[in-house]
């Protein structure tokens, strides 16, 4: 297929495509318009690279219907589309939403050229979060690239979303993006590079997360752990909420990795309390209190 170059003609194509009767003349316009390349080129010559990927109440402002799919958003984005900072993010928090394992990937990678005031600003932020975030390092400093998606922004909202969802495989991808290092090949001069940084691990909804543990299995827990998840990082205990589902690998896994297991919640109490007696045998080998207030007694096993 020859390549159409002029505004006019793919306008009139995408646009006469849209009448059914149209099928009739020339089968070939509708099928050319289906095309996400075809596609891509048309939105981005009508709205511009900056404004074809807007986004307003959690959609797309231009042709929502048309760009329900992530191929089509990928492709724009290959093509040049370049969102500004804001709108990256939004469409980065929406790919969430919507499952788009390929855009998120695609958005992780991408590495934007800043200012040396400003990597030195990001790299001190970092730093005071994480006390072990470094550049990447070079002997000489001459340009500075940081993640065009900040992956913690609004407070982690992109791992809440993903969580809530039960969306393993982004999670997976959110997890692992800190080592993500950029494509940069193409540039000869000195350059630093700061990373993505390891998400913040907090106020992540108990139960939801524990969905996605049991769902998803004990590497998952196990990632988790390896990015810095501890007692802190959930409204509740992990511990208890497994002893009550009665996950005796999960209790095993987080008691020998430093978790509370016993406290306000009390773990060994709600195993005996839902007959998840296993769990039990194990806590009171790990020597927790045997003592507990079941509402109308003492009880000591």
């Amino acid at each position: 297929m020859n390549f159409i170059a002029d505004y006019n003609i793919i306008s009139s194509i995408f646009t006469l495509s849209q009448n059914p009767e149209v099928r009739f003349v020339s089968s070939e316009f509708f099928e050319i318009s289906t095309l996400n390349s075809f596609r891509a080129d048309f939105l981005l010559y009508k709205f511009g690279k900056n404004n074809v990927l807007e986004i307003g109440d959690n959609e797309f402002t231009h042709f929502p219907n048309l760009l329900e799919k992530q191929e089509l958003v990928l492709k724009l984005l290959e093509k040049g589309a370049a969102p500004k900072p804001n709108s990256k993010q939004d469409i980065f928090i929406l790919s969430i939403m919507r499952g788009w394992e390929k855009v998120i990937e695609y958005l992780l990678n991408l590495f934007t050229e800043t200012t040396e005031q400003e990597f030195e600003f990001a790299t001190q932020k970092r730093s005071s979060i994480h006390n072990t975030e470094t550049p990447i390092d070079v002997k000489k400093l001459f340009r500075y690239y940081l993640p065009a998606i900040d992956i913690n922004f609004n407070n982690g909202e992109g791992l809440k979303l993903a969580i809530y969802y039960k969306l393993g495989c982004i999670i997976k991808q959110l997890l692992n993006s800190h080592l993500i290092l950029p494509d940069l090949t193409c540039i000869q001069q000195n350059m630093q590079v700061l990373s993505h940084p390891k998400l913040n691990m907090w106020g992540l909804n108990l139960e939801d997360l524990c969905d996605v543990f049991e769902e998803e299995g004990i590497n998952l827990l196990k990632l988790f752990f390896r990015n810095g998840l501890n007692n802190g990082s959930v409204d509740g205990s992990m511990v208890c909420e497994f002893s009550k589902r009665g996950n005796l690998k999960f209790v095993k896994f987080l008691a020998e990795n430093g978790f509370e297991i016993e406290g306000s919640c009390n773990p060994f109490r709600i195993s005996i309390l839902f007959k998840h007696y296993p769990i039990s045998l194990y806590l009171i080998k790990r020597g927790v209190n045997r003592k507990i207030d079941l509402g109308y007694a003492i009880y000591e096993p």
